[in-house]
């Protein structure tokens, strides 16, 4: 998972990240990523899995993004990011 997740993570700037292990893209290249594009609620998604609340990932945001996104992931994980993303401060929002 981890080479096919650097693969697609380096395809949304591939300019940025290259060789730099470091990179951090911003939110608006993240939601870029197939899984998100058409996804109503991407900006939370984002900012959710993102170490500095700010919606910009890293290489290993987005791997624990596409982590909890895989079909391989426990239930318990998914149910707790649910709640994370769609929580009661977002309720309103989302209704």
């Amino acid at each position: 998972m981890s080479c096919r997740a650097h693969q697609k993570f380096k395809a949304l700037a591939p300019e940025k990240v290259g060789h730099n292990r470091n990179a951090k893209l911003p939110m608006s290249k993240i939601m870029t990523c197939t899984e998100l594009r058409v996804n109503p609620f991407n900006d939370r998604i984002c900012k959710v899995f993102s170490s500095s609340r700010d919606g910009d990932c890293t290489f290993e945001d987005f791997l624990d993004m596409m982590s909890v996104f895989s079909e391989a992931a426990p239930l318990t994980v998914k149910a707790e990011y649910a709640f994370r993303i769609f929580g009661k401060d977002n309720v309103s929002a989302a209704v």
